[in-house]
């Protein structure tokens, strides 16, 4: 399955308005943002509104790092790996604990080894 993309600057509508929050927050537009606004804003807002969700949740930003590197790792998805691999070491977490807790083995954070581990069997 491909998705097709289309450049930033051609957005039109509500697309284009995404793209500027999305922009304005994070600095840039995310290459799965633009496959993913590109073909459905309303499927955008759907993920942008999750996201925003989880923020609000009692998750803390290492714990919601912890269950996309799990969940990037059982779909198999490389480019969510390396996105949120990035995302992990640029909030504390280094390359070691990544690998081990993208396999739901012990990292030395026992809360982020509960994680993973749920994560994996739930």
């Amino acid at each position: 399955m491909s998705i097709s993309m289309h450049p930033v600057s051609e957005a039109t509508g509500r697309t284009a308005e995404l793209f500027r929050d999305v922009k304005r927050t994070v600095g840039k537009v995310p290459n799965s943002y633009v496959g993913i606004g590109g073909n459905s804003p309303v499927a955008l807002e759907a993920v942008l509104s999750l996201e925003a969700s989880l923020k609000k949740s009692s998750l803390s930003s290492r714990d919601i790092e912890v269950v996309k590197l799990v969940v990037s790792e059982t779909t198999g998805c490389d480019y969510c790996l390396a996105a949120h691999a990035l995302l992990s070491q640029k909030i504390g977490f280094d390359r070691e604990a990544i690998l081990a807790l993208r396999h739901a083995r012990p990292s030395g954070d026992a809360r982020c080894d509960a994680l993973a581990v749920s994560c994996c069997t739930s």
